[in-house]
């Protein structure tokens, strides 16, 4: 298995060739990712915390010709992305909160995201790629009605909700507790996912199979809004979303994403 990081209450947790090390919770990534030294330890510790925090996400439609498949429409000429604020989106206690004003549509996709080790604006495609450190699996809460309704104010040109509201409320991103460094994995990596509902399994894709590669996603994405080390940018999800089958997610529900061998992300809706 390629080399990770863990985060947990007690520290960030390197898992390597070389055995298991730790550092401090203002530890830098990067600089973890690239050798600094740290503790060594017989094992990771504490209670698991989201393993990045950043002050912005960037998401992509439509990157999987599955999922353009099952929506009835075609995949795009170049990547649907939007870049917004993350404050607030990733849950430190592993609990999803089903918004008050639209409780009843709340949709999953597993997705999985880039995380940057250094600042990106206006990046090329060969500088983004040298910007990713590692990979992480996130699950990009929907809400479908708000979504509906925005994409049909759009066509008959009315004013109506914002994609965004849709895509963007508290605890609606939840991150991994292990980041894959990208180090020993190459440009188009082979990292196969997975999504379950109460242990059945809804969705599986692998990285290779997007349209877009990740250096293409972060380089436009630095174009829309500069982006810092820390931030994350997520390559679209596969077949098998909850609104195609008519099926939305309930209180109790444990929703899990896996990433290859990684420890799973593993939420609760509440």
């Amino acid at each position: 298995m390629p080399s990770s990081i863990t985060r947990t209450d007690a520290g960030y947790f390197l898992q390597s060739t070389a055995g298991i090390t730790l550092f401090p919770l203002g530890a830098d990534l990067a600089a973890i990712a690239a050798g600094s030294p740290g503790e060594p330890v017989s094992a990771i510790t504490g209670t698991p915390l989201p393993v990045v925090q950043p002050a912005k996400v960037g998401m992509v439609g439509l990157n999987f010709p599955s999922h353009a498949a099952e929506a009835g429409l075609a995949v795009p000429q170049a990547p649907m992305l939007m870049v917004s604020p993350a404050e607030g989106l990733t849950p430190e206690d592993w609990t999803v909160v089903r918004p008050a004003e639209a409780p009843d549509f709340l949709d999953y996709e597993i997705e999985i995201g880039a995380v940057l080790g250094r600042p990106c604006h206006n990046a090329s495609v060969e500088e983004a790629a040298a910007a990713i450190i590692g990979y992480v699996p996130l699950i990009d809460m929907s809400l479908r009605d708000v979504q509906f309704r925005a994409l049909l104010a759009m066509r008959e040109g009315r004013e109506g909700p914002h994609m965004r509201e849709s895509k963007i409320f508290p605890t609606s991103k939840p991150i991994g507790p292990e980041m894959i460094l990208s180090g020993e994995l190459g440009p188009e990596p082979d990292m196969p996912f997975a999504l379950s509902v109460n242990g059945k399994v809804r969705q599986t894709g692998n990285v290779r199979d997007q349209v877009f590669a990740f250096a293409r996603l972060v380089a436009d994405a630095s174009r829309l809004e500069p982006l810092e080390a820390g931030d994350v940018v997520s390559g679209g999800t596969p077949a098998g979303v909850g609104y195609v089958a008519g099926t939305f997610l309930e209180p109790g529900d444990v929703v899990e994403a896996r990433l290859g061998d990684a420890a799973p992300l593993r939420v609760t809706i509440a």
